[in-house]
């Protein structure tokens, strides 16, 4: 992660009628601060475009495309911070994988992140939050119990490589326990990623572990969201606090597509 990434969630200090651009990944957003306002701009090219800093001389908003928040002359700083979705995601696995009875696999997840804009003396206010992508919407359980999500567009794999980081995505581990008698074979997990805190480390965003058991299809799976940093990669700091913390484990329906229950 290079330092003009690092630089992009610093505090800044902003002048009055002064304009200031960010990017992250395919999200560019604009800031200006007058004697009375704050205005917010942002605007979005395709995700496979967008992993280098921002083309110089690229066009102002247009009027019609800044939103406007009241405020004083005391409020002269603002502040971007990576955060989770607001809503679950669904990921795949990069291939099929069956986890044999007591046995479990490392997955690691990539996550598009939202930027949260703070502004005011103490950074407290929140003007917006947006997606750096915005991902299409899933469906993941039956009708009666399930739950409006995100679908991830890349799929978990077992390994990372520094040289595959976008400063846009955090990688989640997911480490998957078979606590059931037979095969674990899925092909969709349900992460509820409002648990996760946002890290940064020297190639990469990273957020906390999570560890699911599977406990058999007719039982709501344990999900437990781990204290502090992952160990996957050396940790400089947190950036991004959880939407909604939580210190014990939870019973949730994680799995879906569930097959091969025959014992080894």
């Amino acid at each position: 992660m290079n330092g003009s990434f690092i630089e992009v969630w610093r505090p800044t200090r902003i002048g009055v009628n002064e304009v200031v651009r960010r990017s992250v990944g395919p999200l560019s957003l604009w800031l200006k601060r007058t004697s009375q306002e704050w205005l917010l701009a942002t605007r979005r090219v395709p995700e496979e475009v967008g992993w280098g800093p921002p083309l110089p001389g690229a066009p102002e908003p247009h009027e019609d495309e800044w939103l406007r928040w009241t405020a004083g002359d005391e409020t002269s700083m603002f502040r971007l911070l990576p955060v989770m979705p607001n809503r679950p995601v669904v990921l795949r696995p990069e291939s099929t994988l069956a986890v044999p009875p007591t046995r479990q696999a490392l997955l690691f997840v990539e996550i598009p992140i939202w930027v949260r804009i703070t502004a005011g003396a103490e950074l407290r206010f929140v003007l917006r939050e947006e997606p750096t992508v915005v991902l299409p919407r899933t469906w993941f359980g039956d009708l009666a119990s399930g739950e409006l999500c995100y679908a991830l567009t890349t799929r978990a794999r077992r390994s990372v490589s520094p040289a595959d980081a976008r400063i846009h995505r955090a990688v989640c581990p997911v480490r998957v326990q078979n606590a059931w008698t037979a095969p674990l074979e899925f092909d969709r997990l349900c992460v509820h990623v409002a648990h996760l805190s946002v890290y940064t480390a020297a190639a990469q965003l990273w957020t906390n572990e999570v560890r699911v058991t599977f406990r058999g299809p007719d039982d709501p799976c344990q999900v437990d969201y781990a204290e502090g940093a992952p160990s996957a990669e050396t940790i400089t700091g947190i950036l991004g606090e959880p939407r909604a913390p939580t210190t014990r484990s939870l019973l949730q329906r994680s799995f879906a597509g569930l097959w091969g229950f025959k014992q080894l």
